[in-house]
């Protein structure tokens, strides 16, 4: 260690791959709610990240698949959960009302629901949380930035927690 130098742990890290054609991505709403501390706020003690938009504002697919299921109550309130192509589940919650019905096909872009405040949401808001078939949540922001700036990172592992860029 150089004097005067602190070392510090590396920053948990996500392997951003180029996507092929077939794997496209998109941020789920539209960019003038974005912006990059909106991506990269710390989050909650779980890899999701949420972004506060007014309720009515459509919310898209971010990468195509196929609907899993339609949420209705609970924490996620009016949700939807995507198999997407990638073999990753792409979930949305806390809508006033959903788009897509249970095993419709969604391509990028797509709109899946209405952002609300149901279930748990203590004031209208889209929760996302990108997770795998075993079911463990990768934190989405690295890959919110990537898309945000027109890039195309897939998701392939991830940080679990401590979910900023």
């Amino acid at each position: 260690m150089v004097a005067g130098v602190i070392a510090l742990a590396p920053m948990p890290t996500i392997v951003l791959h180029e996507a092929t054609p077939a794997q496209r991505y998109q941020v789920p709403v539209a960019e003038r709610w974005l912006d990059r501390p909106a991506i990269t706020a710390p989050h909650h003690d779980y890899p999701a990240w949420d972004m506060f938009v007014p309720s009515g504002t459509p919310v898209v697919a971010a990468h195509g698949g196929r609907v899993k299921i339609v949420l209705h109550g609970e924490a996620c309130g009016n949700g939807v959960m995507i198999d997407g192509d990638d073999g990753f589940i792409y979930t949305y919650c806390h809508g006033s009302r959903t788009l897509v019905k249970q095993g419709q096909r969604v391509e990028v872009g797509d709109r899946v629901l209405i952002s609300g405040g149901t279930g748990s949401a203590e004031r209208p808001h889209l929760h996302f949380d990108i997770r795998t078939e075993g079911d463990v949540k990768i934190c989405p922001q690295r890959l919110l930035l990537s898309w945000w700036r027109g890039g195309d990172a897939v998701p392939r592992a991830g940080a679990t927690h401590g979910c900023t860029s």
